[in-house]
């Protein structure tokens, strides 16, 4: 059964109820502070890679990347360690997420219409009307000639069309897709519906940055709507007047309006990472210098725009060397074609998002609201949940350690027909077992920063409990390839040295005074939620281990969600099936497989109350039936007869 069975590559740490930002950088110093550096090694426990990246910049096909390396060293750059060590930072100290300092979109794509409607410029402001009906005219492609998109038109005696710049009747011709045998034309009569924000509009933008987006995109004759575009943009500089509308859809669901210019579409969130941050905690990144977190304190950051003395940034107390190799000789595994590695997919709510706890039945939620489909089978509306909704961030993203990970495991199989495509890169790994040294400098910190930096690169490891539940090393995870199992490194301190001034002879004078590494108090987790989060998702297993941390883990395949056939794949037919058997299938079929959604699976929790009653953190993979033309041919025919309902009057 465990074959069928897996954990998922990355998983996340709880954020508390409320960010740490309480230190007034403004306020006097306490007089205990501390300068000096730290002493580490670093052990790669699996492969490592890190890329040099110039020598690809400029190919668009299969890249080959090379392990980056120092006079024909390899090393590990010091920004890297230095990302890696506060984040953990960052977890231990409650603080803020400062790499979520910027407002990108949340997008997901629904199978509901939206309805017709125009924007039209009135001065400075937009305003959003409704068409005159909802029941668009339609009017055949082979009447409408060399017009161009987005004409005011009328008709001929004959039907065909010409151009009229009286006329209320705008020509939309959308996309060429889907066998597209008429065009639209709205009317630009209806009523006033509200006044739209400058969010609502650049909202309309990045729905069109979406379809620009070739990635997302791959239909055939696709135009990427750049007349679209273009009309937005001469809307944008115009003042108003006679032809300063845009005709476009809209969805109005739960207070917010959702603008595209297509029926059926993407629509972009409302709620922003950074705004959600905000809302579950106010774990956005620090803006006020009178209000800081203790990592954006200590690391620094340019993001402050709170203060009266105009600070805009503050600079970092600590800083990382390259961690130079002192292990000699064969150095690196043969060039080899990695496993795709794929980017976040945060419209996938249900490993992104905590499921919505609500007195209501629903089907399906996202960044913005809860919904349930309308009753009806040929109905393809959604209902939010007009409940109080603030969407729960799953937290601070993590990818476990493998246990008894093979390097094999992280390429292409050898059978494979493709194993080198755009989708995927040849990497030079590092063999595992090496052993680097860098130092970390320190300046002007308290005994607790200093402390919560070494809890940061050691895990506080020498302070195991073997007799525990956490009774494991814990390790970083370094590099690229790390939901491959790419990456477990284990860093020890080797000595924690501080300079001390003072005055000899009427001289000033320093000495460097080495602190015992056990003089530093143990970090103490267990009834801290987040905490434990950590130590079980940085927690290096030996196969040897059977105690339930191990069984919580060992037999499961740290993966990405799969789908297994429902009979044996022959060998002649296993590359026509390789769509039919990709990952995103399982994500399909977990919101049911059909053009509705209905999110069954979510990820499981990786923290827990009980140690008698440990839950599972595995997922179930899920059957696809190969055997489904007759199923595809049906869901097509279902597709293409809800977008003919949206052409019909």
């Amino acid at each position: 059964m465990k074959d069928k069975q897996f954990i998922n590559p990355y998983n996340f740490v709880t954020l508390d109820k409320k960010c740490a930002k309480n230190i007034n950088l403004l306020e006097n110093k306490a007089d205990d502070r501390l300068t000096g550096y730290i002493e580490c090694e670093l052990e790669n426990l699996t492969e490592l890679f890190i890329p040099e990246i110039s020598e690809n910049e400029k190919n668009e096909g299969h890249q080959k990347f090379h392990f980056i390396t120092k006079d024909g060293k390899p090393y590990i750059p010091g920004s890297s360690l230095r990302g890696v060590i506060r984040s953990v930072f960052e977890t231990i100290t409650n603080s803020c997420l400062v790499t979520a300092d910027d407002d990108s979109y949340f997008h997901k794509r629904y199978s509901d219409p939206s309805k017709p409607g125009f924007i039209v410029k009135e001065g400075n402001k937009y305003y959003l009307y409704k068409n005159l009906n909802n029941n668009l005219k339609n009017v055949d492609k082979n009447k409408v000639g060399n017009l161009q998109d987005l004409s005011r038109v009328s008709k001929r005696q004959d039907g065909t069309l010409r151009f009229d710049p009286n006329s209320n009747d705008i020509l939309v011709k959308g996309e060429e897709n889907f066998q597209k045998k008429s065009y639209k034309l709205f009317t630009l009569i209806g009523d006033k519906l509200t006044e739209l924000s400058q969010s609502d509009i650049a909202r309309l933008k990045e729905v069109l940055l979406l379809y620009a987006d070739k990635s997302l995109n791959k239909a055939k004759g696709h135009k990427h709507y750049k007349t679209y575009w273009d009309a937005l943009k001469k809307l944008e500089r115009s003042n108003g007047g006679k032809d300063s509308y845009l005709p476009v859809y809209y969805k109005y669901i739960n207070g917010v309006y959702y603008l595209s210019p297509a029926c059926i579409t993407r629509e972009v969130f409302n709620n922003t990472l950074k705004q959600l941050l905000k809302l579950n905690g106010g774990y956005d990144p620090c803006d006020n210098i009178k209000a800081l977190c203790p990592a954006c304190s200590l690391f620094g950051t340019t993001n402050l725009t709170k203060n009266e003395e105009n600070i805009t940034a503050i600079g970092s107390r600590v800083r990382f060397t390259d961690a130079h190799i002192e292990t000699t000789g064969d150095y690196f595994l043969p060039m080899a074609p990695l496993k795709e590695l794929s980017g976040p997919k945060l419209s996938s709510v249900e490993f992104y998002l905590f499921k919505p706890e609500v007195n209501a039945k629903y089907d399906a939620y996202n960044y913005d609201y809860i919904f349930t489909w309308d009753e009806g089978k040929n109905k393809q509306t959604k209902t939010a949940l007009n409940v109080p909704y603030v969407p729960r961030l799953r937290g601070r993203k993590y990818y476990w350690h493998h246990i008894d990970f093979k390097y094999e495991d992280a390429y292409v199989p050898l059978d494979e027909e493709e194993r080198e495509t755009k989708r995927n890169i040849s990497a030079e790994l590092l063999k595992r077992h090496n052993k680097f040294t860098f130092r970390v400098y320190f300046d002007d910190v308290t005994k607790t920063e200093l402390t919560n930096l070494i809890y940061a690169l050691d895990f506080d490891n020498p302070n195991i409990d073997k007799n525990s539940y956490f009774c494991h090393p814990r390790a970083h995870k370094i590099g690229m390839g790390k939901p491959l199992g790419l990456g477990s490194c284990l860093i020890t301190i080797k000595s924690i040295n501080v300079r001390e001034i003072g005055i000899v002879d009427g001289k000033l004078v320093y000495e460097i005074k080495q602190l015992d590494r056990k003089s530093f108090p143990k970090l103490e987790f267990e009834k801290n939620e987040s905490l434990r989060e950590l130590f079980e998702l940085a927690s290096y297993i030996d196969t040897s281990s059977n105690d339930k941390m191990a069984q919580r883990r060992k037999g499961y395949k740290v993966t990405y969600p799969f789908v297994y056939p429902n009979r044996p794949v022959k060998p002649e037919e296993k590359k026509k099936l390789l769509n039919d058997l990709a990952s995103h299938q399982w994500f399909r079929l977990n919101r049911g497989g059909g053009i509705k959604e209905y999110i069954k699976l979510t990820l499981p929790k990786v923290g827990f109350s009980n140690y008698n009653n440990i839950p599972p953190i595995h997922l179930n993979a899920i059957e696809q039936n190969i055997d489904k033309d007759n199923n595809k041919n049906n869901q097509q025919k279902q597709k293409n007869n809800l977008r003919s309902n949206q052409y019909k009057k």
